[in-house]
């Protein structure tokens, strides 16, 4: 006859079944012959419940093939079924010594029980067809079958889960190491993702030691799955700063921006898990601070560069040099002005309005630095006009046009009460250039003439006055 023993999760010392060895008599049964049952657990595994006999031993059964395994004489059988595991010990099989079998609950399929009279029978149909029966008593049996349904069911629904989540990993870190981040983030996110769905079976355990157990495992998966991942966001996070560092360089200041606020968002999340799982955590951490660095800077850098193409333009003594550098500051103030243009939080250094007072004092002295430019062509073509030097005249006058008409462009835009004055500057240089082209062509009409002709002015070859066509008309009419 066999025995069934319940036992509850408490710190209570375990029933001598489990920590004695011994042959038993007539009146008294003994346990296993080799070592007491509780040496075959594993470190932290608990046993639930402990079901025994005497001479029945335990069945295998696989196709057509059936085994039995009985004790020796004055031993018995020990089932254990702990949160992890049915465990089963023959002890003192045929002078062999103590026999041991075990079957996970993650591979156990189906759980049958049968009682006759006071005999029962527990029989666990595993993953793949193959039977295990093991006779015991048959009060708690329901117990134990209750039990191990439930827990079965749920570490069968764990390790599918982990087993999933381990060949995301798998695929992560091979499409990482490929150079696929985009896949290796969604990779891993799925692996995070069913690891939430293996927590959530742990919940519904009916054992808290079961639970116990399964979370032990899952955990182990999960610390796995966050080292993956942490490797992954970090590589994501230094293509994201490569990325960011370009779009600075091209003055692509808030796709930047944007672009290091998602690295960061990496780091973070790198950073907000436990640090014990995280490889490498002290570089991520120096990394995140020099990212913060890093984006301080570029919160400073358009209107620090806008303020140094300011400062050149001041410094230089050319005013064409000048002039170069006003642009730059001008083009730079603008691109500080649009910048978080309304936007509840700025992100980038300098207020607006003190930029818009900037801007329109650099506008301001570019308007003048160009009038310069253009006032000082004009004289130098009036100096060419003057001398009847009318290609230079013009070539100055020219780019007294372009002077103008650029500070024009500005002051239109930038610094209307100039526009008037210079729009009467820019007509007299007009004037300057049709007056020079006129006078051009005047030189060249005489250039062509043929030099054997004598001009209104000049006397003829004998002495005489040579007359206009006109007046020699008139001579042969008289005549």
């Amino acid at each position: 006859m066999g025995q069934i023993i319940i036992l509850d999760n408490s710190e209570d010392e375990l029933p001598a079944v489990l920590t004695s060895t011994g042959q038993g008599g007539f009146l008294s049964p003994g346990t296993l012959q080799d070592a007491p049952a509780v040496a075959a657990l594993d470190d932290g595994e608990n046993p639930q419940f402990v079901l025994t006999n005497g001479k029945y031993g335990v069945s295998f059964e696989s196709g057509t093939q059936l085994d039995e395994i009985r004790p020796g004489t004055g031993y018995r059988t020990i089932g254990i079924v702990t949160d992890r595991r049915l465990l089963v010990l023959v002890g003192g099989v045929d002078g062999t010594g103590d026999h041991e079998f075990a079957v996970p609950h993650a591979e156990i399929e189906q759980v049958d029980a049968t009682t006759r009279f006071r005999h029962g029978q527990l029989t666990i149909t595993r993953t793949g067809g193959a039977t295990l029966t093991l006779h015991c008593g048959t009060d708690g049996l329901e117990a134990v079958t209750t039990f191990l349904e439930a827990v079965s069911q749920a570490w069968v629904h764990a390790e599918t889960v982990l087993e999933a989540v381990r060949e995301a990993l798998v695929e992560a870190s091979s499409h990482r190491e490929d150079g696929d981040l985009d896949a290796a983030r969604a990779a891993s996110q799925t692996a995070l993702d069913r690891l939430d769905d293996a927590a959530a079976t742990v919940s519904g355990v009916p054992s808290a030691r079961a639970a116990e157990a399964m979370s032990q495992r899952v955990e182990t998966v999960s610390e796995r799955a966050v080292a993956v991942d942490s490797r992954v966001r970090r590589s994501h996070a230094h293509r994201l700063l490569d990325r960011g560092e370009h779009q600075w360089r091209t003055q692509e200041y808030e796709a930047a921006y944007d672009t290091f606020e998602k690295a960061r968002d990496e780091y973070e999340t790198i950073l907000s898990r436990r640090h014990e799982r995280v490889p490498d955590v002290s570089a991520v951490q120096s990394e995140r601070e020099r990212l913060r660095t890093v984006i301080e800077g570029l919160s400073a850098a358009p209107i620090e560069s806008a303020d140094r193409a300011a400062e050149d333009a001041a410094a230089a003594d050319d005013p064409t040099r000048a002039a170069t550098h006003w642009e730059a500051a001008l083009e730079r103030y603008r691109t500080a002005m649009r910048l978080d243009w309304g936007a509840d939080e700025r992100r980038f250094a300098g207020d607006h309005e003190a930029i818009r007072e900037r801007l329109g004092e650099v506008a301001r002295n570019l308007t003048a630095t160009r009038r310069t430019i253009a006032s000082d062509a004009t004289e130098a073509g009036d100096w060419y006009a003057a001398a009847g030097q009318y290609d230079a005249a013009l070539d100055e006058f020219d780019e007294a046009r372009e002077a103008f008409e650029a500070a024009l462009a500005t002051a239109r835009d930038c610094y209307p009460d100039a526009v008037e004055h210079l729009q009467t500057e820019l007509d007299a240089v007009e004037d300057r250039i049709k007056r020079a082209r006129t006078e051009l062509t005047a030189d060249d009409r005489e250039e062509r003439r043929p030099s054997d002709e004598p001009r209104p002015d000049q006397g003829t070859t004998d002495g005489t006055t040579a007359h206009t066509a006109g007046e020699s008309s008139q001579s042969a009419v008289e005549k």
